[in-house]
């Protein structure tokens, strides 16, 4: 069950509300909508604020309970931690947003998945400009992290000072990193030699 983000103007709005194209595409999946305390980080209307918080509020009870609800149930919620795609030009979006701090809160295991590859290259201007590509995608599983354990051993390491639910979920975007890095040799790897054959 995919955990869908709803992003601030400077991270991008939440796709499903931004074209009737993506929509098209984002509803065959079954997911849960939330709304981060960043999606009001750009806004300086009052009234947009409020609007902004109301529906946050209204969306994220609705979100919680259901989420309460698929726990028990003993369904796998999926996260994508920095509630956007990677964008090369934009290091805010390869980082994680403090919500995720939440999820390490509220659940007792996680694994973390790296994806390698990209069929759907993004553009700047909209995701209705990405151009689609022939890629090799690969996913990888991480280990069984105790969440208590893993929140722990990352606030020990928290300098002075600093925000520690932001620092560990930095840390979460850094093994995640890891993981990727070590995935992405791989892939190369399949990609030479799927290149090799080709080429015979």
């Amino acid at each position: 069950m995919p955990i869908e983000c709803f992003n601030s103007s400077k991270r991008g709005s939440k796709l499903s509300e931004t074209s009737r194209v993506v929509r098209s595409f984002s509803e065959i999946f079954t997911r849960v909508v939330i709304i981060p305390k960043s999606a009001s980080h750009d806004l300086k209307d009052p009234q947009e604020l409020k609007a902004i918080s109301e529906k946050r509020k209204h969306i994220n009870m609705a979100a919680l309970k259901t989420l309460f609800r698929l726990r028990k149930s003993g369904r796998i919620i999926l996260v994508f931690p920095t509630g956007t795609r990677y964008r090369p030009w934009d290091p805010e979006s390869k980082r994680g947003l403090k919500d995720i701090y939440s999820y390490l809160k509220s659940y007792t295991n996680m694994v973390l998945i790296a994806i390698n590859g990209n069929v759907l290259i993004p553009q700047k201007k909209s995701m209705i400009e990405d151009l689609v590509a022939h890629d090799i995608m690969l996913y990888t599983v991480s280990r069984v992290y105790a969440c208590r354990k893993f929140r722990e051993k990352a606030r020990e390491m928290a300098p002075e000072g600093v925000d520690q639910h932001q620092f560990v979920v930095d840390r979460v975007m850094e093994e995640l990193g890891r993981i990727h890095g070590q995935a992405e040799e791989i892939r190369r790897s399949l990609k030479e030699g799927l290149k090799e054959k080709q080429d015979s």
